[in-house]
């Protein structure tokens, strides 16, 4: 059978799209990030807050989380790279990319040694064995940051799926297969408080690296002891209960209840008696007081209606039922 260019062209195009739609499928079925703009948020105050520390100085960092690409567009998309911040999952696998330009390795270096941008060298110089040597902490913080944005339960010391190795200058040292690789990028935007311009990097996160995230948290929550909560659920947790300890509630003194017509609703006027029931006397009901009104029912507890420090006052006769206390217990302050 006889099979020209043209007809290999189009089978080939058909089958891409085909691989193409599937992973889009996958993608949207199970999205690489659980939530992808609070990380990004979050990646961004943390590391401004790191950068902080570390240049001295006043720096705004903002993130943008891009969408899932091969490798190979990333990279493109990256622009002017002159160094490649490789950092590696436990495996020694690819975890993750930095994309340095010249200008950016020439600022942080800067900054990390303090020196002043105009006095430094040509921005668009190739980067040196000792510029590395002084990025290095740089690059290792962002992945750092990261790693701490993405994990929301306790997160170890070393690590749990990056971790910054070394660096590149030639992107066809990162992987074997960049065309089949997918991944996700993070726009990093650095604004410094001088006059220089902000300095743009990119975080390119192969898929896989990510998915290990969820493997830690997954391990994690099934090695727990049951009824344990990871870090951030402690935290909630705890605000949660203080906030029921110090909640307000409105309780109503009710001294009997009647029942009116329509008519008699619509008589009511400055002056008009209402008799109360002679049976209930003084004795006077406590209930809690609810959004659509006073409860009808389910008094909490009872008391006479009498005076104490010279105003009306209720002494209880009849306290709130065990059942209801011991619902309370949960929430009441530890001595």
């Amino acid at each position: 059978m006889r099979t020209d260019r043209a007809s290999v062209g189009m089978m080939g195009a058909m089958i891409h799209e085909t691989l193409k739609r599937k992973i889009g499928e996958a993608r949207s079925a199970r999205p690489p990030l659980r939530d992808p703009n609070f990380v990004s948020d979050l990646f961004a105050r943390l590391l401004e807050e790191r950068l902080r520390v570390s240049f001295s100085m006043p720096v705004g960092v903002g993130v943008e989380v891009g969408d899932a690409a091969k490798l190979t567009e990333a990279l493109k998309a990256a622009g002017a790279v002159a160094l490649y911040g490789v950092a590696e999952t436990p495996s020694g696998r690819l975890g993750g990319v930095l994309t340095f330009s010249a200008p950016l390795v020439h600022r942080v270096v800067a900054a990390m040694t303090g020196a002043t941008q105009k006095g430094s060298a040509d921005p668009e110089r190739m980067p040196t064995a000792i510029d590395e040597a002084l990025v290095h902490g740089f690059a290792g913080d962002v992945i750092d940051c990261f790693e701490r944005a993405v994990i929301s339960g306790p997160r170890p010391e070393a690590g749990v799926a990056l971790f910054f190795r070394r660096f590149a200058r030639r992107a066809t040292s990162l992987a074997e297969a960049p065309d089949a690789m997918d991944t996700i990028a993070f726009r990093i935007e650095i604004g410094f408080a001088d006059e220089t311009p902000p300095m743009i990097l990119d975080l390119i996160l192969p898929l896989a690296a990510l998915d290990l995230y969820r493997a830690a948290e997954t391990d994690a929550a099934a090695r727990a002891p049951r009824g344990r909560v990871n870090a951030s659920g402690e935290i909630w947790a705890t605000a949660m209960l203080s906030a029921a300890r110090t909640a307000e509630y409105r309780f109503v003194g009710v001294l009997a209840e009647l029942t009116l017509t329509v008519e008699e609703v619509a008589a009511l006027a400055p002056g008009s008696v209402l008799l109360l029931p002679e049976e209930r006397k003084l004795e006077v009901s406590l209930r809690v007081d609810r959004p659509g009104g006073v409860a009808g029912r389910g008094d909490l507890a009872r008391g006479a209606l009498g005076a104490a420090e010279g105003r009306r006052a209720v002494k209880i006769t009849t306290p709130p039922t065990p059942a209801f206390t011991e619902n309370l217990m949960p929430y009441m302050a530890e001595d």
